[in-house]
This record gives structure tokens, C-alpha cells and sequence, in this order.
């Protein structure tokens, strides 16, 4: 690649370079409902990241270095004021440090990374699951950062989105983060972040008595 000076994408990167080049640059994405996806982090070495979604476009995107439990959730609760976004269209990542927004925001969806996953049983997890439908409509061109969004970090975490071997029981799985981080040296945050928003549109739809369905 050196010699070269072109980048080669792997065998297992299930989105193109150029597909995570574009999500800066397809402006016809079309807005639609808000919603506000967190990967949350305390203090140490993880980020805490905060991104505003009307749609699949990605219109406030914030990362934190340092807060505690009460900062985090005051800024979810700022960001969903400030967008004018339910508490029931907020998703956060509940494994470890993030299990105790349980109690303060209620209404919000707590993500557990090694759930079952909603549609495809042939997924190991949910965060298989909702890692290849993210692949898949970046691939389409159906992502779009409509604000400021360094991409130095951004394109080095979507390269990391890989498949990897099947597990014991065949299912489908990820590049596991242990090995994420030994190539780009930190915790894939601002992936996982992302990964979440896939939620919403995996999750079932509540039928209403009278027709109709609910988010």
C-alpha cells in the first residue's frame, strides 16, 4: 500500500473507501424522524459520543473525552430539548458504564451489544446484526453527515467494520473489538454509536388497535 500510495481495502471490510468517502458528500439523503443514538463513556479512555439523526442524516455529531454520570445525562437530555427529540427515540449503549441511564431516562432504549438479534437468528448478536444493515446502507449511499465531522477517526473505525469468522454455532459475527483496537489503537466508539441507530429500524412496530403502526 506504501509502494503503491492507493489504499487497499480488505477482503472483510464490508464497506467500501469510497461508500465511507461519500457519507460526506450525499446530500440527497432524505431527512425524516429524529432520533439521537450514545455511546457512553466516564471517565478513562473511551469516548462519549453523541449523534443527532433526522433520518439517516446525521445533523449534530458530539464527542465527549471526560464526564461523569450526571454530565451524561444532562447532555442527553440537552441534545433531545435542543432537537426536539422523544425520549423514546433515544438509544444507548447499556453495557457496563452506560446500565445505569436505566434509572433517569426511562423512556430511552438501552442497547446490549450481545443481545439476540431482532430479524436475522443467523447473526451471533444484535451488534452483528445492526454492523451489516449500517454496512449495507452506507454501501447504498444512504448516510449523509449534514454537520461538521472530522474524518480522520471516522473512516479508520467504518475500515474496521469486517466481517470475521463464523462462531461454533455457524452465526455471523463482527471483527471483535479486542482486535479493533490492537489495528487502530482505541476503543471503536464512534462506530458502535452508529451501529445504533440500525436499531430503530430492526426493532418490531406496534400495531395500533385501529390500524396503523407505532415507532
Amino acid at each position: 500500500q506504501l509502494y503503491l500510495a492507493e489504499e487497499q481495502e480488505s477482503e472483510d471490510q464490508l464497506c467500501s473507501y469510497d461508500a465511507i468517502n461519500a457519507m460526506w458528500t450525499n446530500s440527497f439523503v432524505e431527512k425524516g424522524k429524529r432520533y439521537i443514538t450514545a455511546d457512553i463513556a466516564l471517565h478513562g479512555s473511551d469516548k462519549f459520543v453523541i449523534i443527532v439523526w433526522e433520518g439517516f442524516r446525521v445533523i449534530d455529531y458530539t464527542e465527549i473525552d471526560k464526564c461523569d454520570a450526571k454530565e451524561v445525562e444532562k447532555i442527553l437530555r440537552d441534545k433531545a430539548e435542543t432537537f426536539k427529540v422523544m425520549q423514546s427515540s433515544i438509544v444507548y449503549d447499556a453495557d457496563g458504564l452506560g446500565s445505569f441511564l436505566r434509572g433517569y431516562l426511562s423512556d430511552a432504549k438501552p442497547f446490549n451489544n450481545g443481545a439476540s438479534p431482532i430479524k436475522g437468528k443467523n447473526y451471533k448478536n444484535l451488534k452483528s446484526e445492526c454492523g451489516y444493515e449500517l454496512a449495507d446502507l452506507v454501501n447504498k449511499g444512504l448516510i449523509y453527515f449534514d454537520c461538521e465531522i472530522e474524518k480522520e477517526n471516522i473512516i479508520a473505525e467504518f475500515e474496521c467494520l469486517q466481517s470475521y469468522e463464523l462462531d461454533k454455532d455457524g452465526k455471523i459475527q463482527l471483527l471483535p473489538k479486542a482486535k479493533v483496537k490492537e489495528l487502530i489503537g482505541h476503543s471503536p466508539d464512534r462506530l458502535d454509536a452508529f451501529s445504533m441507530r440500525m436499531y430503530f429500524e430492526l426493532k418490531p412496530k406496534v400495531k395500533r388497535s385501529g390500524g396503523g403502526v407505532i415507532d
